[in-house]
């Protein structure tokens, strides 16, 4: 039958089907002969490559979206390669890394395909005529057999173009996107996305890759096989560490105890170490992991842009690194716990980059990796997803809702502000790998009867409920917040505290469990009342 009466046979019902074939340049979007088209999983990606030497390159944005471990480090002029228990640094000499696995053309840096699937878990194949690629990052699909001849489309209406001729036999990967009913996306052998009419297609059957199967391309964590309940414990001097003895502070429910030991010093690198190995073993004897706590606002880095300065340096990211790393075997501690506050939206590349080159020293030393952010509400920009691929465990710290820098008086965590954090979080965590930090402070503020004159000082619990009693101050509960509010005036001078206690601190829990947290954490030793810990103890180790 000809095409002209095929043609009239759908006029006759009503439909003019489109029978031109779309050329394959324009399919890609391809504007040159070195151009290279590229497809990954179901995602036409268009022209996303050269070929170079015999060898097809993707665009180092379209590699990086695919391995955001590939990271070029413009400063120090390397492409660093951060891998499962290793670091591999190339750097360019002449436009290219020495085994041409990169190199810039015409301004634009290209990655080898060889060198992605190398150092990545992805399957790929290679096409000609014109040159494309098909990536599959997908641990396992779907795939049918065409059960006859039928048009694969460049989208779902036969008065789209035709980008292949299906025939019968024909094998296709599949995936009901639901874009219209009747038709269904498919990927073709040789690498080419389109839609296809469902009624073409032969029962679905699962196919596996190798994806996911290789343990030196998989980011094996060292999480805990039960609940964090892990508690801060501020330890600025040696004298810190040496009163320490968890058994005279009577610690229920807490299995894992965080001490801050190392502060950035320094934009080189430097490190300063309060670590202790007697701090350890009496804490391992007490049945407690140790998290060393890093921080970049304890030690000498006291600015954001001391911070960024220390991020952009790849030699000084890496003697911290080199000096913790060294610094744990020799205290035997279980863990390190990454907390840098003063890392700002203007270097979200870099310090996720110190993430990445931190989390392979960490893994390969056996060591737990977690990471302290806010909530996202104030830091959407960290990139929480990242971090938690190169980390065991994400911190968020649900607290300094309201802080000494605010301009009103309030709670330090409300439990809407707490409830949406994890909720926020959760967006781009695992559940098993997002810890919800809550605090045992408090604030006390004090103003003028008009506002004015605003200050606070922070408060454990037991010194709050003193404050109460000093001031003889009003205790309501106030359910904006889910707390207990205290308030005193005298004179010109208000008094306020939003009052935390053991059931603030049960409830937050509770919504933590709820949420299927792998656990809680708690800011810091020394502010709680002592009969939080068998609110802990019930609710996180019962």
């Amino acid at each position: 039958m000809s095409v002209f009466v095929l043609a009239a046979a759908f006029v006759c019902c009503g439909i003019i089907p489109m029978f031109l074939r779309m050329n394959l340049r324009d399919y890609f979007g391809m504007q040159s002969d070195g151009d290279v088209g590229v497809t990954v999983d179901f995602e036409n990606r268009g022209s996303a490559g050269k070929y170079i030497e015999g060898k097809p390159y993707l665009a180092y944005e379209t590699a990086a979206s695919l391995n955001p471990s590939i990271w070029y480090d413009e400063p120090s002029g390397m492409l660093i390669t951060t891998m499962a228990e290793e670091t591999e640094t190339l750097a360019f000499s002449g436009g290219t890394t020495p085994g041409k696995e990169a190199g810039f053309l015409d301004g634009t840096l290209y990655i080898a395909l060889d060198y992605l699937l190398k150092v990545s878990d992805l399957e790929a194949d290679v096409f000609e005529n014109p040159h494309h690629v098909h990536i599959r990052t997908l641990e396992s699909y779907e795939s049918a057999s065409l059960n006859g001849r039928c048009a694969v489309r460049a989208a779902p209406s036969l008065r789209k173009r035709v980008i292949a001729d299906g025939r019968k036999g024909d094998v296709v990967s599949i995936l009901d996107d639901g874009v219209k009913k009747g038709w269904t996306r498919v990927i073709t052998e040789d690498g080419l996305v389109g839609y296809v009419r469902s009624r073409r297609l032969s029962e679905a059957a699962a196919v596996e890759t190798g994806i996911g199967k290789d343990p030196a391309k998989i980011f094996a964590g060292n999480r805990l096989d039960e609940t964090v309940s892990m508690v801060f414990h501020q330890t600025d001097t040696q004298a810190s560490n040496d009163a320490f003895d968890p058994v005279s502070l009577g610690m229920e429910g807490i299995n894992v105890i965080a001490p801050t030991w190392y502060y950035l010093d320094s934009t080189d690198g430097d490190v300063r170490d309060l670590s202790s190995g007697s701090y350890v073993e009496k804490a391992h004897a007490a049945g407690l992991r140790v998290f060393a706590v890093l921080n970049d606002f304890d030690g000498n880095i006291s600015s954001p842009e001391e911070t960024a300065a220390f991020l952009r340096d790849y030699d000084a990211r890496s003697r911290a690194i080199r000096q913790i790393a060294e610094s744990l075997e020799k205290c035997g501690a279980d863990g390190l716990n990454l907390d840098m506050e003063l890392a700002r939206s203007a270097e979200p590349g870099t310090f996720i980059q110190f993430i990445r080159e931190l989390g392979v020293e960490m893994r390969r030393g056996g060591y737990v990796f977690s990471i302290d952010d806010p909530v996202p509400t104030y830091t959407a920009w960290m990139d929480r997803a990242e971090q938690a691929r190169n980390a065991d465990y994400i911190v968020v710290m649900c607290y300094d809702e309201h802080t000494a820098s605010s301009l009103e008086a309030g709670s330090v965590a409300s439990m809407p502000f707490v409830e949406k954090g994890i909720a926020d979080t959760l967006q781009e965590v695992p559940q098993d790998k997002l810890i919800a930090a809550f605090p045992f402070f408090t604030r006390i503020w004090t103003s003028g009867a008009d506002g004015t004159g605003l200050s606070c000082s922070s408060l454990g619990m037991d010194a709050a409920q003193e404050a109460v009693n000093e001031y003889g101050m009003t205790v309501v509960w106030d359910d904006e917040t889910g707390q207990q509010y205290a308030e005193a005036q005298e004179g010109s001078t208000l008094r306020q505290i939003w009052l935390e206690d053991p059931d603030t601190a049960g409830r937050r829990i509770d919504m933590a469990v709820q949420a299927g947290c792998a656990g809680c954490a708690f800011w810091k030793l020394g502010f709680q009342s002592d009969s939080v810990w068998g609110i802990i103890s019930e609710k996180l180790r019962g």
